[in-house]
């Protein structure tokens, strides 16, 4: 692997960049700035040399008249959408003629350190025209995100509310009224299923999405809101296994709305079965040494704080997470997963899929890559940028890792090939489905029975004793709940299954869930 920060006149006066992202089934990448502009770039590639040598300068498009905050690109790839402070959204596509803008002579010419050195009369290589402007409030957009189909967009803004719009009428067809503060990150299901958004009131909102609404059109209705769960804490911190002497407190997931980044930006696996959400915080409550013989609703603890990232699987999105990603020295504020699903090592496996995902983790100051299959990270990229970063985007092959950064530079990860991991081949066009292997194995860590994801479970009813006052005992809940060991230096990157609560209700759906799927 390498990493190269690409000294590159990104935007106008080192401005900060606020969002990157690749083109499906194309080689442009798209970066949006402080200074009101998108600028479109490729990567410059030496053939057989790993790594990128540089970016080549292909457009800018300029209609904001404030700072942009997120460029994404259609599914599809021939439609870009942009948004920003100036609370619209802008809708893009190629055009086959130049567009020559009014007063000007040629179009917007930029120059980058990596392609000339000189030439400030340097002429866009390509145009791209507006073809549709969306907006139905004032407040500034944080977040969007497409609709597999590419027929909608969802949005989040700083009003508390995420909209969505129909890109071909050109109006706004939902408006989500669920959060009670900014709405910094939204993310749709690859399967057309759901909505997330994220908030900084603390909390995960999840929208069941109905393509055949009651007039015919797309309906948004609430599914579930998770903002606090019952997570395992340690009875004595020296333990190494704490699936035999588990307790369970009651707390807040997220950061609240003093976290320092305007973004919260999740995102589900690229097959659906995981959503990933940053800016997490969990609290460790270890036993005082004095007093590890008491009853465990007397025993006083010390609680020390931790970064991370919690983990939700399909069938759970209305409970509690099942695994944290802790011991992030900073918060994380971006996830994003590589498109290209990997075939598993001969090694034990966190997750029990039949492939492995691959998905980077942005913190404040460093960028984190994991993948499924084992609770190491493998690999932690740090001091590259002297502010915070922004956004993350995979290439469409998952050899490039882009990083943005509001220090005004962005830095490529670049992987050989093979690097990563083998392409994982689909037996069938079907929907994959995430089967989780039940029998105890071993992850490094402790032997621990996991869990299974089911797809499609549209009859599962949302999670409603969230604040409800009816509480199992600690016992009850140790005995259905296995978790992997919290190491007493916190300082590692390991994954950890926290929540593998299998109720009584849960288990009924889980035995549905199997019998309609067949799996064995």
């Amino acid at each position: 692997m390498k990493v190269k920060v690409l000294t590159v006149h990104w935007h106008a006066d080192s401005q900060p960049i606020y969002s990157g992202h690749f083109q499906p089934n194309g080689h442009r990448f798209a970066t949006g700035g402080g200074d009101n502009n998108i600028r479109i770039w490729s990567l410059k590639r030496v053939a057989g040399v790993t790594g990128v040598a540089g970016v080549n300068y292909l457009s800018t498009l300029s209609r904001h008249t404030q700072a942009v905050n997120v460029v994404r690109f259609s599914p599809q790839g021939d439609l870009l959408a942009s948004a920003g402070d100036d609370g619209t959204v802008l809708i893009w596509s190629l055009s086959e003629t130049a567009i020559v803008e009014f007063g000007s002579s040629t179009s917007t010419s930029y120059t980058t350190a990596t392609t000339t050195p000189a030439a400030k009369g340097d002429e866009d290589a390509e145009s791209w025209k507006l073809i549709s402007s969306l907006r139905t409030s004032i407040s500034e957009i944080y977040d969007l995100a497409w609709s597999p189909d590419g027929k909608y967009i969802v949005t989040g803004s700083m009003d508390n509310i995420a909209r969505v719009y129909d890109v071909a009428a050109g109006r706004c067809v939902k408006e989500i009224r669920q959060h009670g503060h900014y709405v910094q990150g939204v993310a749709w299901d690859p399967l057309g299923e759901f909505i997330a958004t994220q908030s900084s009131d603390r909390s995960v909102g999840i929208h069941k999405v109905n393509s055949q609404g009651s007039k015919g059109g797309l309906d948004v209705l609430d599914y579930a809101k998770v903002s606090k769960g019952d997570l395992p804490v340690t009875r004595n911190k020296d333990s190494k296994n704490l699936g035999e002497n588990v307790t369970y407190r009651s707390g807040m997931l997220f950061h609240n709305e003093t976290f320092t980044s305007f973004f919260r930006r999740l995102t589900f696996s690229p097959d659906g079965g995981l959503l990933f959400t940053p800016s997490g915080i969990f609290k460790y409550h270890d036993i005082v040494e004095d007093d590890k013989n008491s009853k465990p609703d007397s025993v006083p603890v010390s609680t020390d704080a931790t970064n991370t990232v919690f983990i939700f699987t399909r069938a759970g999105l209305n409970r509690p997470p099942v695994a944290q990603l802790p011991g992030l020295k900073k918060p994380s504020l971006a996830i994003k997963c590589s498109p290209i699903l990997y075939k598993l090592q001969p090694s034990p496996s966190v997750f029990q899929l039949e492939y492995r995902i691959v998905y980077a983790v942005a913190t404040q100051d460093s960028v984190i890559i994991y993948d499924t299959q084992q609770s190491y990270p493998l690999a932690v990229l740090s001091n590259l940028h002297y502010a915070t970063y922004t956004d993350l985007a995979w290439s469409n092959d998952g050899q490039e890792l882009l990083m943005t950064s509001t220090d005004g530079f962005c830095s490529v990860a670049s992987f050989e090939e093979g690097e990563l991991g083998h392409i994982y081949e689909k037996e069938s066009a079907s929907t994959p489905v995430i089967k989780h292997n039940l029998k105890s194995h071993s992850t490094g860590l402790v032997n621990n029975p996991l869990f299974r994801a089911i797809n499609n479970l549209s009859r599962t009813k949302p999670y409603q004793n969230q604040n409800s006052n009816e509480k199992k005992t600690n016992n009850q809940k140790a005995k259905s709940t296995n978790v992997l060991s919290i190491k007493d230096d916190k300082s590692y990157h390991i994954l950890r299954i926290i929540n593998l609560n299998l109720e009584t209700t849960r288990r009924d759906l889980l035995v549905r869930a199997l019998f309609q799927l067949k799996i064995n």
